[in-house]
């Protein structure tokens, strides 16, 4: 699998200099030097939020490559299709990173996991199931 711009030894190396050197460059979607579909993983450091939902996370986790999140309990719900990191600190995401980039079973499992949860909520399947509480409730009536 083809390597983003930041290898591992830099990404400690980000994390012990001060915020201003990380990059926090966004996308806009259009065009990016590392599509998340190539990338090894894609890695969403959030904080404490008050959102009830991550769009980022769903657009994460349709990329096909393994997730790594921080604790923020915006990503609750993809628990298992995800991998946790240790904490929202640059270092513990760091460390966390390492470790998913050395455990290439790992993260093929994150694979096959997300691609479950996302077929879970895949429109055919959400459309069938409400065409079926539908059918009942008008059934009932």
């Amino acid at each position: 699998m083809p390597r983003c711009p930041t290898p591992p030894r830099r990404l400690r190396a980000a994390a012990r200099s001060p915020p201003s050197a990380a990059s926090t460059a966004r996308s806009t979607g259009a065009s990016t030097s590392c599509p998340s579909s190539r990338c090894d993983i894609v890695a969403l450091p959030y904080g404490a939020t008050e959102e009830s939902a991550s769009g980022a996370l769903r657009l994460a986790l349709a990329s096909g490559a393994p997730i790594a999140v921080t604790p923020a309990a915006i990503f609750d719900e993809a628990e298992g299709a995800v991998a946790r990191l240790a904490g929202d600190l640059p270092l513990q995401i760091a460390t966390g990173l390492d470790a998913l980039l050395a455990d290439a079973p790992r993260r093929r499992a994150l694979q096959a996991a997300a691609a479950a949860w996302m077929a879970e909520r895949a429109w055919p399947r959400v459309a069938a199931l409400f065409a079926a509480i539908l059918a009942t409730e008008v059934a009932a009536a």
